[in-house]
């Protein structure tokens, strides 16, 4: 196309008007076709019409000698997209085929995932997974809500102070406590201390280390 745009015949061909200046013509790709643009009056003597300009007065055509190799171009772009297709169907029924496997590696990742993230979680907050036992006792020290128990990990990052008040319950079953009466004034922590002790049961359910002193639930 460049030896064809240099040729002074041609490129006088392609000019908008007769006498006018001779500019530097250039070729650029138009859906996959090498093209120029040309004037309406000489389109069809120069190649094939691929296409127009906006305002019309122009088209863009293919030079004669280039379109033969246009086909073949064309031709060879039809090729390799049917070839990555019939790559990506193969891809796609070997994957169809393994998705049994895929499921149980992905499932294994993810139980991998959540026991790595309860033992960072415990390791930061020095927690521990206590022993459940059938004796009806519940008996755990120095417990902190996580909310809070995270919150103190950062404050003691930064001022170096914890300001969290931990939480003792113990219930003795038929050896002695079985309830549990909690009163106070507004502020004093009552609701704090209720739901502590159902995070606690949840916590310790699904294995999540618990910021106590206890070793015992």
């Amino acid at each position: 196309m460049q030896q064809l745009l240099r040729n002074k015949s041609f490129a006088s061909k392609i000019l908008s008007k007769p006498g006018e200046r001779r500019k530097r013509s250039e070729a650029f790709d138009l859906d996959g076709r090498l093209v120029v643009s040309a004037p309406k009056r000489i389109a069809s003597d120069i190649g094939v019409i691929r296409g127009y300009s906006k305002s019309g007065g122009s088209c863009y055509v293919e030079p004669k000698s280039i379109v033969h190799r246009g086909d073949e171009l064309s031709q060879i772009r039809e090729d390799i997209a049917a070839a990555e297709n019939q790559i990506l169907q193969h891809q796609i029924a070997l994957i169809a085929q393994a998705a049994p496997f895929i499921d149980r590696a992905m499932d294994a990742v993810a139980r991998m995932d959540t026991i790595f993230a309860r033992a960072a979680f415990g390791t930061t907050l020095n927690g521990v997974i206590p022993a459940v036992k059938a004796e009806g006792i519940v008996n755990f020290k120095d417990f902190v809500h996580p909310v809070l128990a995270v919150k103190s990990y950062e404050n003691a990052r930064q001022t170096s102070s914890r300001n969290v008040v931990p939480i003792d319950l113990n219930l003795s079953g038929d050896k002695g406590c079985k309830v549990l009466v909690i009163s106070g004034t507004n502020g004093g922590g009552k609701t704090v201390a209720l739901k502590s002790f159902g995070v606690v049961a949840s916590m310790n359910k699904v294995g999540v280390p618990i910021s106590t002193n206890s070793e015992i639930l």
